[in-house]
Order: C-alpha cells, then sequence, then structure tokens
C-alpha cells in the first residue's frame, strides 16, 4: 500500500524536524540563560 510508506516517511521526517529543533532549543537553552544571567547582573 503506497499511503502506508508516505505516512512512514512524513512520521521519519516529522521525527527528524522534531529532533533537530529539541537540539537546537536545548543548546539555545545552555547559550541564552548565561547571556540572561550577565544581563540581569548588569542591570
Amino acid at each position: 500500500v503506497p499511503t502506508g510508506a508516505k505516512w512512514k516517511k512524513l512520521l521519519k521526517k516529522v521525527f527528524l524536524i522534531k529532533v533537530v529543533f529539541g537540539v537546537d532549543f536545548s543548546a539555545n537553552r545552555v547559550i541564552l540563560l548565561p547571556v540572561m544571567r550577565d544581563r540581569i547582573r548588569l542591570e
């Protein structure tokens, strides 16, 4: 059934996007937290 293969491909894409965004989000948090702390300190 072609629809099943399409769904699997879609799920793989969504999963990859989620993983990439999750990694980006955690990395951004690690980078942003010290920056925010410095800004609070400066104020």
